[in-house]
C-alpha cells in the first residue's frame, strides 16, 4: 500500500508534468500562430483543453487533504513535495506569461486581417464610384433610328 508522502509526490509529479505538456504546446501554439497554420493550431488547442481537464481533475481534494497532511510527514518528505509544488508554480508562471504572449499576437494578427479586409472593401467601393452606372451608359448611345 502506498504511503502518504507516496501519494503527494506522485500527485505532485504527475502535476508538474501536465504543467511541462502545456508549456510545451504553448511554444508550439506561438510556431503555429507564426506560421498561420491554423487547422494545426485549433487540434492544438484542444489538446491543451484535454490536458487543462486533466489538470484540474487531479486537484480537486488534492490540496485539501495536502493542508492537513503537510504536517503529519516528515520534514525530508515536505521538502521533497515543496519542492515539485515549487517547479509546478514556476511553470505555471511560465505558461501564463506565454499564453499572454501568444494571445497578443493572434489578436495582433487578427486586427492586421480586419484592416487589410476593410481597406480592400473600401477600395472596391472606389472602384465602384468610377464604374459607369446602367443610366449613364443610356446617354451616351445615339440612337439613329429616328
Amino acid at each position: 500500500m502506498p504511503t502518504l508522502t507516496h501519494h503527494y509526490l506522485q500527485a505532485f509529479r504527475e502535476r508538474r508534468a501536465y504543467c511541462q505538456a502545456l508549456v510545451d504546446l504553448s511554444e508550439q501554439q506561438s510556431e503555429l500562430i507564426d506560421t498561420e497554420v491554423y487547422t494545426d493550431l485549433v487540434d492544438l488547442l484542444n489538446h491543451k483543453q484535454q490536458l487543462l481537464d486533466l489538470l484540474l481533475a487531479t486537484g480537486s481534494n488534492l490540496w485539501h487533504d495536502w493542508k492537513s497532511d503537510r504536517n503529519n510527514l516528515a520534514q525530508e518528505d515536505r521538502d521533497a513535495c515543496n519542492a515539485l509544488l515549487q517547479e509546478t508554480e514556476t511553470l505555471l508562471q511560465q505558461l501564463m506569461l506565454h499564453e499572454q504572449q501568444c494571445t497578443t499576437h493572434l489578436s495582433t494578427r487578427r486586427d492586421a486581417v480586419q484592416t487589410a479586409l476593410r481597406n480592400v472593401q473600401q477600395a472596391g467601393v472606389a472602384l465602384n464610384g468610377y464604374a459607369p452606372s446602367a443610366e449613364a451608359q443610356t446617354f451616351r448611345r445615339l440612337d439613329f433610328g429616328l
